[in-house]
């Protein structure tokens, strides 16, 4: 039966993908190790969908990009993630441009959220003020089809865009390397194609927070059961 939830999943054209920790036992060593559940969930609802959501979890014993990459060998479609570098594994070996992929708009947002929200930093105030008006766009259009959203971010996001581009990359030279602003400026430099791809697809969504919708449940569970016994109680 999680073979075909996953199957289902991975059949759907876009796809959210994320991984949370799950420390697992490791007999003999008297501690845990890094085990980790990866995520995949399909979620249509914002573009107009009928299909119920759904989520397939898969344990793995560490945080490797070629899990991924196995897990979503027959994949074709658009996949959402956030910065993880693993999820680029996905891509290799598979030449003929089968697999996109997407990026967050909330990480790189979420940062700079923290970042005023303690040190009331002007930079990070302004880059909320540069990204807020793009989330405010997508409750507009939330629920609307596919095509109605393309033209919507056609014509009210895309002229947007290009100026937190702009901003971001006049910033990179002046925050100092390593600092919690350079993180999240860097984050967009780096994956701007990827953040852009939203643009040109209604199906897409802004970030991926369906998925991470999907694991809090696990992270709760985490808390409470603190780890898993083994890789079969990972697995179950």
């Amino acid at each position: 039966m999680h073979g075909l939830v996953l199957a289902h999943v991975i059949g759907h054209a876009r796809v959210f993908a994320d991984d949370t920790p799950l420390p697992t036992l490791a007999p003999g060593r008297g501690r845990t190790r890094d085990g980790r559940i990866w995520a995949y969930a399909a979620d249509e609802r914002a573009c107009g969908g009928t299909g119920p959501p759904t989520v397939a979890d898969v344990y793995a014993p560490n945080r490797k990009g070629i899990r991924p990459a196995r897990h979503l060998a027959t994949f074709r479609g658009t996949l959402q993630i956030d910065g993880y570098g693993g999820f680029r594994e996905v891509l290799r070996g598979r030449n003929d441009g089968a697999v996109t992929l997407a990026f967050c708009w909330t990480h790189l947002r979420r940062p700079f959220h923290k970042i005023h929200a303690h040190t009331a930093s002007p930079v990070a105030a302004e880059a909320l003020l540069r990204i807020g008006p793009l989330d405010a766009i997508e409750w507009d259009i939330r629920s609307q089809a596919a095509e109605k959203r393309r033209a919507a971010r056609q014509e009210c996001s895309a002229p947007l865009v290009c100026d937190p581009r702009l901003w971001l990359d006049a910033q990179r030279g002046r925050a100092s390397q390593g600092s919690a602003l350079a993180a999240p400026i860097c984050y967009g430099l780096r994956h701007w194609e990827g953040l852009c791809r939203f643009l040109g697809d209604g199906s897409l969504e802004l970030d991926s927070n369906s998925v991470e919708r999907e694991i809090r449940p696990i992270v709760v569970t985490r808390k409470a059961a603190l780890f898993a016994g083994n890789e079969g109680g990972g697995e179950t």
